[in-house]
């Protein structure tokens, strides 16, 4: 997962999904449902740069369900954070909107910084 979140970093995307891709054959085959649920969230974060939103949204729905199930790990927030910026991307405002809602409230459980972020999308300032 390291090196396709790397090349991702690095702008080689096409590279990042080809590794996420793998990674995620490897978790789901290992039933690995927490490093599922990340692998899918990174293959989302990928997709979104590259204004792939449909393919984006379908991956992070499924990352943000399991990641629900292990709220101790964290990534939920995230998850819903950028499933918003993929519904926005679609034009599905209200639904983006409540995702950003929804990330709001995990991240302020735990106080974490990033909230002030995802407010700010609210507020139109991203």
């Amino acid at each position: 997962m390291l090196i396709g979140t790397s090349l991702r970093e690095s702008g080689q995307y096409a590279a990042s999904l080809d590794a996420l891709t793998g990674a995620l054959e490897q978790a789901r085959t290992t039933k690995a449902e927490v490093l599922e649920a990340s692998i899918l969230i990174e293959i989302g974060s990928t997709c979104l740069p590259i204004d792939d939103h449909e393919s984006a949204a379908e991956v992070l729905t499924e990352g943000v369900a399991i990641a629900a199930r292990y709220p101790k790990e964290q990534q939920e927030a995230v998850g819903r954070q950028l499933l918003g910026r993929a519904l926005a991307g679609l034009g599905m405002v209200a639904e983006a909107r409540a995702e950003w809602a929804k990330a709001i409230a995990l991240y302020d459980r735990v106080a974490d910084p990033r909230a002030g972020e995802v407010r700010g999308l609210l507020r139109g300032e991203g």
